[in-house]
């Protein structure tokens, strides 16, 4: 009987070519731009959730007024990370992070300019889940003078030898020895960087930034156990920042803050100074959310006007099929066939936009 149906639906689409093309088109065209949109949305909402420890991470930030500014700045002291763990040995690690902007780097004759440098505490393997394609992820950023770099750095600068073990030159001045080669960070994450460098070199230039509380130039994130609330440990940060640095800031006639913030809000839900990279805001999630909705639905209610403007030159027909003793369930069944058949070529050609649409969406 379902042979019958398919036969009698698959006839019908082609006595009818023209009808049969604009539905199709327009709901391929509807689900196609609903798919690439839905993506987007659900790129964006997949930022920093690659990290196995993703909903244990969280990022020091400092609110407050100072001079009559009201801030918000995703930084902090040096000593405030490691301290912090000595205070709340709950804390499993703590990694700082200094973003220095461009440098010039030099490798016997090559020469280039390079953007992605970042310092980092050797922890940061141990928190975050950027792969380590050679080196040890324990040893590669102790020592001072250290840095693992991306494939396209070695490539750009090494050619087909293996990076371990060369020497970079940062601005003519400083030689770091390359420990560890590493995956560059995927596009959903709000860290990028195509090299980091031991922060205990900063250390070892400036060894005064160990007790320099007011130098609020390092981002600094902390790892906190399985279950942990973290919005109860921002009492613990208040009494913190109470016993360290609080009493020289209310002398300045300023007053601060420190929260912790969930890594993955991030992207979506900050725009503080001292960024990565400029964030989105999860206000295009919902308004390209409800875009999608809308497109879907006029789609599909230019769908249901067609089949309801066909419907009265097929009057005749089911008239027609009444007469010859065809049952009411029969006549249903038809119908619906034709729908359910016209939306799953709808997909197939939607699927098919998309494929080719991607890349320049991407």
């Amino acid at each position: 009987m379902f042979r019958n149906y398919l036969k009698i639906t698959i006839r019908n689409l082609l006595k009818h070519k023209s009808y049969s093309f604009i539905n199709i088109t327009g709901l391929s065209i509807g689900i196609a731009c609903c798919i690439l949109i839905l993506g987007y949305v659900g790129f964006e909402l997949s930022y920093d959730k690659f990290h196995k420890n993703h909903d244990r991470i969280f990022r020091i930030t400092v609110n407050g007024k100072i001079a009559e500014r009201y801030i918000q700045a995703a930084t902090c002291p040096a000593p405030y990370g490691p301290q912090l763990k000595k205070d709340f040995p709950e804390i499993e690690e703590v990694v700082r992070f200094r973003d220095v902007g461009q440098r010039m780097f030099n490798y016997e004759d090559r020469t280039f300019y390079e953007n992605g440098l970042i310092y980092a505490d050797k922890a940061i393997f141990d928190t975050f889940s950027f792969e380590l394609l050679q080196g040890d992820p324990i040893t590669a950023l102790e020592a001072p003078y250290t840095m693992v770099i991306t494939h396209e750095i070695a490539e750009r600068y090494f050619g087909n030898e293996d990076p371990i073990g060369k020497i970079l030159r940062i601005d003519d001045s400083e030689n770091y020895t390359v420990t560890g080669l590493i995956r560059k960070p995927p596009s959903n994450s709000h860290i990028d960087f195509d090299i980091l460098a031991s922060f205990e070199t900063i250390l070892k230039r400036n060894p005064e930034l160990e007790q320099a509380w007011f130098s609020w130039n390092y981002q600094t994130y902390i790892l906190l156990p399985d279950g942990k609330n973290y919005k109860a440990f921002n009492q613990k940060l208040n009494e913190f920042d109470e016993k360290y640095i609080m009493a020289v800031i209310r002398q300045m006639g300023a007053e601060l803050e420190s929260t912790l913030q969930p890594l993955t809000d991030i992207h979506l839900h900050s725009n503080m100074e001292a960024e990565f990279r400029d964030n989105s805001d999860i206000k295009y999630v919902y308004s390209f959310s409800a875009v999608a909705l809308f497109i879907l639905m006029i789609a599909c209610i230019n769908f249901m006007n067609l089949a309801t403007a066909r419907s009265a030159n097929r009057a005749k027909e089911v008239g027609l099929r009444k007469v010859m003793g065809a049952e009411r369930r029969r006549l249903i069944l038809q119908f619906l066939g034709e729908s359910v058949l016209f939306s799953l070529i709808a997909l197939i050609f939607a699927l098919v936009l998309v494929q080719y649409a991607l890349p320049f969406f991407n």
